[in-house]
């Protein structure tokens, strides 16, 4: 049963890279399809162990905390109060009778706004991110997984530029969209965030191969952040600005960490940590400045970009406060702003999302989703605290990327897209695994 989930694990991953992203009916029901198989197995071959029990079970970050979430969404979905949908070219919404004190949201077609396709999505990404975490005891399959992710995303990368290069139309030249495609997504942003966590994962790989003492372990480490580079080239063709400053963190911790690691080697921890510190504190100001002036340099559209997400705060204060316990439900802050916004100069406008991962979750799911993926990443630190002394440089990159990607999420919606879902779980599972030859590996 555990190499039928992993096989299911790998193709979901295959399927996220390549598979249009999941926001559409078909690739989205294959996603959830691929990653339910996945789940049942791990339970079946977790029920079968009979070296663990419940407390084993309960020690899965996504498990419990992602079900309360799913449970919600799923009450969303069977009492919705706004019925919505498309005719004559606009959008029109109208209330439903519901029961109040239950979560609840919005009714519509799997083309337009609504809570259904959004819960569908959530839960492909809880059976996946669930059934990871059940099989990350396979220090091999943590491996393979890792390096089977960023192998796929750098030839995804290289296709999104041959792409970019033939002038095509459509995604796969076939798949129109009415927003700006990359390679095989339908949403730009959401591939550019994706193909930055492959460039982690290619990292970590390195670092993973390589050995100090093998001259092989070197050039395989070589190669990996070879395979990393159409992934940053590609990155660097998007107008994804998050992207951008996500690789420019993440290369500038990771030259920390080696810093850190080479003069800890040399001089101690304490010396190390203190020379370290200087450099943090000299690169913030470094980072200030360089991150202004790349600001000013930016187009009017892409600064009227970045100034129309923070106007969307005190919006998305008061669709909050409007059902600040239970949300107003899954997909649904779009028609909640255009009811607020109604009344001010946003117009006729439609906010699909507050652009920032935990107002878009808080508004929908309210404080109860919000403590639901507060419980993930309690029981996801503490796994990471109790393993703190075996965590290898291949972690602690997997953890870097995940920490770029998750501030890149505070001004931008792809982690409310199917596979950069997939693919954040899978960096968050893969920062406390344990991996293979991490006592004589890393750096």
């Amino acid at each position: 049963m555990q190499r039928l989930a992993q096989i299911f694990l790998t193709l979901s991953v295959l399927f996220a890279v390549w598979g249009t992203s999941g926001t559409r009916p078909v690739s989205g029901s294959i996603m959830l399809f691929l990653a339910g198989l996945a789940f049942i197995f791990s339970i079946i071959d977790w029920a079968k162990d009979k070296r663990l029990g419940f407390g084993d079970l309960a020690k899965n970050p996504f498990l419990i905390g992602g079900a309360i979430l799913v449970i919600m969404g799923i009450i969303q979905v069977l009492n919705p109060h706004t019925l919505a949908y498309d005719a004559d070219g606009y959008m029109h919404a109208r209330p439903l009778n519901h029961i109040a004190w239950l979560p609840s949201g919005i009714l519509a077609d799997a083309e337009v706004y609504g809570s259904a396709k959004a819960v569908a999505e959530l839960i492909s990404a809880y059976f996946f991110a669930s059934a990871l975490w059940l099989n990350a005891r396979s220090r091999k399959f943590c491996e393979f997984i890792l390096k089977f992710f960023a192998l796929n995303i750098a030839l995804m990368a290289v296709f999104a530029i041959i792409q970019q290069k033939l002038n095509a139309q459509a995604a796969y030249f076939t798949f129109a969209s009415d927003s700006h495609f990359f390679g095989p997504y339908y949403y730009r942003n959401a591939a550019a965030a994706a193909i930055f966590m492959g460039i982690c994962a290619a990292f970590a790989s390195a670092a993973l191969d390589f050995s100090p003492k093998k001259p092989r372990g070197k050039i395989f480490a070589a190669l990996w952040i070879l395979i990393a580079a159409p992934g940053i080239f590609a990155i660097l063709k998007t107008p994804s600005v998050g992207a951008k400053a996500s690789c420019a963190l993440f290369f500038a911790l990771l030259a920390l960490f080696i810093a850190f690691s080479f003069l800890k080697a040399k001089f101690g921890k304490a010396k190390a940590l203190i020379a370290t510190s200087i450099l943090i504190f000299i690169s913030i100001f470094a980072a200030f400045f360089a991150a202004n002036a790349y600001y000013q340099k930016l187009p009017p559209t892409k600064k009227a970009s970045v100034l129309g997400r923070a106007e969307l705060l005190p919006v998305s204060k008061e669709v909050f406060f409007k059902a600040p316990i239970l949300g107003s439900g899954a997909d649904s802050y779009g028609y909640e702003a255009a009811k607020v916004e109604a009344k001010k100069s946003f117009g006729r406008r439609f906010a699909n999302s507050a652009h920032c991962s935990i107002i878009s979750y808080a508004c929908e799911y309210g404080a109860a989703g919000l403590c639901a993926i507060f419980a993930v990443f309690c029981v996801w630190i503490k796994r990471l605290a109790r393993r703190r002394k075996f965590l290898a440089s291949a972690n602690i990159i997997c953890l870097t990327g995940l920490s770029a990607s998750a501030l890149h999420s505070l001004f931008d919606i792809f982690l409310q897209i199917p596979s950069a879902m997939f693919f954040f779980a899978l960096l968050m599972t893969l920062s406390a695994s344990i991996f293979p030859g991490e006592a004589e590996n890393g750096l």
